[in-house]
């Protein structure tokens, strides 16, 4: 399917929350069946904001998402009202019988996907052409983060989507995502180009402890940089909040655990991890600066 540059129209509906609020970041998903093997496979993906795409488990997403803070965007990125779609080979990750696709949405969670390709069926004797759009049967599901109205990230570890890397979904969980009807307001809708600006990690600083007070510690890269922070967490309490850099984090309580900026970034050369008194140095055991770059993308097919 060729959408055309500066293309007003997007023939596939958009998808969101039916009751998520404003900033909250959302997990789509679709399990689709197959009657044979996928020879060709391809994903075509429309977002508001920012997006991770999965199938079957795999980051098959080319570049880093672009921090929605405003601080960082890149010299090609356009207009704000528009919409890029993006196309992706998803070939080497399908499999012949059940294939699960899913798109982690923030912080404008809507939706619009195309999944197409060709699939040999009838003991390998036939070629036949699929494609199954964004509607009402995908399923989705808050993920117990969001971005607040002030640009602040707010991660709750206790939410854990490792059902979605894995493909085994606990439906229970989610529920029917709600059509709507493409509008003026979706902004101009745009066909990524082959040879494009885009984001990637450039290099990633350890930090060092430099100053310990009660509840507050303070790490420093050594250098000013600007995109997300990684920090490694041992023996917090599960429901401890922690305050990384003006990312707000809830411990999941695990033995280790990882607390990480997705969508929005961080700019400075020292990093302040704060918490109650059960936040001492001894249980943060790594706190990383992850530079982000622009590059030269030179196709979003792999």
């Amino acid at each position: 399917m060729e959408l055309p540059s500066g293309a007003v129209g997007w023939p596939v509906s958009w998808i969101v929350h039916p009751c998520a609020e404003g900033g909250e970041q959302i997990w789509f998903c679709r399990s689709f069946s197959g009657e044979g093997r996928t020879v060709v496979g391809q994903i075509e993906m429309a977002v508001g904001g920012g997006a991770v795409l999965y199938v079957n488990g795999y980051n098959v997403t080319t570049d880093v998402p672009i921090p929605v803070s405003g601080v960082w965007r890149p010299s090609s990125a356009g207009e704000e009202t528009t919409v890029v779609v993006k196309r992706y080979d998803v070939t080497r990750y399908l499999r012949p019988d059940t294939n699960v696709v899913a798109v982690w949405c923030a912080p404008e969670a809507r939706l619009s996907l195309v999944f197409s390709g060709l699939r040999v069926t009838h003991g390998g004797r036939r070629a036949e052409p699929f494609a199954h759009t964004t509607d009402a049967t995908w399923l989705c599901r808050t993920c117990g983060s969001c971005i607040s109205p002030d640009g602040r990230e707010m991660v709750d570890g206790r939410e854990t989507q490792e059902e979605l890397r894995t493909g085994r979904l606990e439906v229970i969980k989610w529920q029917n995502a709600r059509e709507i009807a493409p509008t003026l307001e979706h902004g101009k809708m745009m066909a990524v180009v082959p040879q494009r600006s885009s984001v990637r990690v450039g290099h990633v600083y350890d930090c060092c402890l430099t100053e310990a007070d009660a509840g507050r510690l303070t790490y420093s890269c050594g250098r000013g940089f600007r995109g997300r922070i990684r920090v490694t967490l041992r023996g917090m309490r599960r429901g401890d909040l922690l305050d990384i850099g003006g990312m707000g984090y809830v411990c999941s309580g695990e033995s280790d655990e990882q607390a990480v900026m997705r969508f929005t970034e961080y700019v400075g050369d020292s990093i302040i991890v704060s918490g109650g008194t059960a936040l001492t140095p001894d249980k943060v055991q790594s706190v990383e600066a992850i530079c982000l770059e622009e590059y030269f993308n030179s196709s979003w097919m792999y």
